[in-house]
């Protein structure tokens, strides 16, 4: 076989099987922001550290990605890792929306989708639509490491949660019904910012972001992108 069959050959498996070499999100290309976003702490292109935030404090980290860049059908991969919970904290790890702020910004305008960790009832990761306030949760202690993908089917959005980088062993589903809206920021972490919320602080890390897919037919850069 010649190189030129070859070639041909690789290119019909890449496309068939959905295989990239696309890398993960460089988090250097995104913004922090509120009076306590140097709580925030971009380690290194693939890391976004956060500590001593509360509920109730103001900070951030997004980017933005055009209006309409995030549809039905997306596919958002990250590592979440929990090293401090205080009791009462909420923190959010990973978010989309369309507005820049915290929380409460998401909810004036009201839609937003995110995934993060709260030890307020149930302690562990939750999944929370902000259109309507509906809210998942799976039962989990602080320290623990999440391999999760946030997928969106029409107006159903889910947050699957692996134990390892492999993806082999699901633990759970988290599943939540919003309204059919497609997002324009992603976040990489983000506090309440909820007058007379908790105090409490929390620590943790989002890392290794990929968009395995936006969901949208018109978006410029559609990318399958392999796993950790």
């Amino acid at each position: 076989m010649t190189w030129k069959s070859k070639f041909i050959v690789f290119l019909l498996f890449f496309f068939t099987c959905g295989i990239s070499i696309a890398a993960f999100e460089d988090v250097t290309t995104f913004t922090k922001g509120g009076s306590q976003s140097a709580d925030f702490n971009i380690t290194d292109q693939q890391r976004s550290v956060h500590s001593s935030l509360a509920d109730n404090d103001q900070a951030h980290v997004y980017k933005d990605y055009g209006v309409d860049s995030f549809c039905d059908g997306l596919d958002v991969r990250f590592k979440q890792d929990v090293n401090v919970q205080g009791s009462g904290s909420y923190i959010h790890y990973l978010s989309l929306a369309n507005v820049i702020g915290e929380e409460d910004n998401w909810a004036t305008d009201g839609y937003g989708l995110s995934v993060g960790f709260k030890r307020s009832g149930t302690d562990g990761v939750f999944l929370v639509d902000i259109s309507d306030g509906s809210i998942d949760i799976h039962a989990a202690a602080a320290y623990d490491d999440h391999y999760i993908i946030v997928e969106r089917a029409g107006t159903t959005f889910s947050a699957k949660i692996y134990t390892d980088d492999t993806l082999a062993v699901l633990q759970d589903t988290l599943t939540t019904t919003g309204t059919d809206t497609d997002f324009r920021y992603l976040y990489l972490g983000a506090t309440r910012d909820t007058a007379g919320g908790n105090s409490s602080d929390a620590a943790g890390e989002t890392e290794y972001i990929t968009i395995s897919d936006d969901g949208c037919a018109a978006a410029s850069a559609r990318r399958i992108i392999m796993t950790y």
